[in-house]
């Protein structure tokens, strides 16, 4: 049988019974044929990962469509609350305001301090200020939600 769905055989477990079987001395086995490991554990082998479903992007009208039929409301309404939402979202992020949701995540500002860049076309210096961006940070239920790759419930 093989090791991890290669062709190696299960008994061959270390680089060095690796390079003795292809007839390379020990230590000298190219790194295209080394074995992928985990760099918390450096002995184990890495497992195959499993395909991840397709995704499809959600746009705001289709947000705004699941709120109306979930919550039973006119779709004008739904429109409203989810403009409110991203409206008060927005401007706590504008006045430098931390934001918690419990479960989803949280969104926080990152301040960027100014430094010189190159043009990458032509190579001249130029003058990059300072800048806030906008870091979200995924919560506990929604990250173990998604690692185990099952629907929100509806």
């Amino acid at each position: 049988m093989s090791a991890a769905g290669c062709n190696v055989p299960t008994a061959l477990t270390s680089h060095a019974d690796l390079c003795q079987t292809a007839g390379f001395r020990a230590g000298t086995l190219p790194d295209a044929m080394r074995f992928p490991r985990y760099p918390s554990n450096p002995g184990s082998v890495q497992p195959a990962r499993r395909p991840l479903p397709p995704c499809a992007t959600m746009t705001k009208s289709e947000l705004i469509e699941r709120l109306a039929q979930q919550a039973d409301l006119p779709k004008k309404r739904a429109e409203e609350a989810v403009n409110c939402i991203f409206q008060t979202l927005s401007q706590a992020l504008a006045d430098g305001q931390r934001i918690e949701i419990r479960g989803f995540g949280s969104f926080s500002l990152k301040q960027h301090r100014s430094y010189t860049g190159r043009n990458p076309k032509t190579g001249d210096v130029v003058p990059v200020s300072e800048k806030a961006s906008i870091h979200f940070k995924v919560g506990k239920e929604l990250r173990e939600r998604v690692d185990q790759l099952t629907p929100m419930p509806e």
